[in-house]
């Protein structure tokens, strides 16, 4: 019978008070690829977006809101990372890529004092992958080295209209690093900066 039924929240979707619906912004969503399948609702942790990349397949979408998400990340081969913009969106872990991986309209960031090597993003064994309009920094005060992006893998990364920040106090500080994984960074508009070399 018609306003018989439990109206619930759906995800992304917050009820607030008796009567009112709006979109919530406060979670991770995982948008399916598949034409007849909802979203998916996580909570904007570490464990959240880990489950949410665990549950996605190529083509998928991660939606992520205006948070800080702390951890260490491996992308979903396929799977597009998308933030809510660069400047409110945050992942302040290490995020390695995967083959045609994007990662969109936010900021990875990591800060130190002291005297251990940060990197904020590493590229993947194979393919290509891709980050468009990003920050990509790591700050290291202290004697640690510091690496925006590691070429660990054979894997090309592409970056467009990022910047690519890499600043150590007492260490080596580098937008890109060789890390002898034999892959390329191809960097399309946008900005490279190391505090000791661009690259190294």
């Amino acid at each position: 019978m018609p306003g018989s039924g439990v109206v619930r929240e759906g995800p992304g979707i917050d009820i607030t008070g008796s009567n009112r619906i709006g979109v919530g912004h406060d979670s991770i969503l995982l948008v399916d690829s598949s034409a007849d399948v909802s979203a998916r609702e996580y909570l904007a942790t570490a464990a959240g977006l880990d489950a949410a990349l665990a549950a996605a397949t190529s083509g998928d979408v991660i939606l992520l809101p205006p948070q800080s998400i702390s951890g260490n990340h491996t992308l979903t081969a396929g799977c597009s990372v998308v933030g809510y913009s660069r400047y409110s969106t945050k992942l302040t872990g290490q995020i390695t890529m995967a083959a045609t991986a994007t990662l969109e309209r936010l900021t990875v960031i990591r800060s130190a004092n002291d005297s251990s090597n940060y990197k904020a993003v590493i590229n993947q064994a194979t393919g290509t992958s891709y980050i468009a309009d990003c920050d990509i920094k790591v700050e290291q005060l202290g004697a640690g080295h510091a690496y925006a992006v590691a070429l660990d893998g054979a894997g090309n990364l592409e970056l467009w209209n990022c910047f690519t920040y890499g600043s150590s106090g007492g260490g080596t500080g580098n937008a890109g690093k060789d890390g002898g994984g034999g892959g390329s960074i191809y960097s399309f508009g946008g900005r490279l900066y190391g505090s000791t070399a661009t690259y190294g």
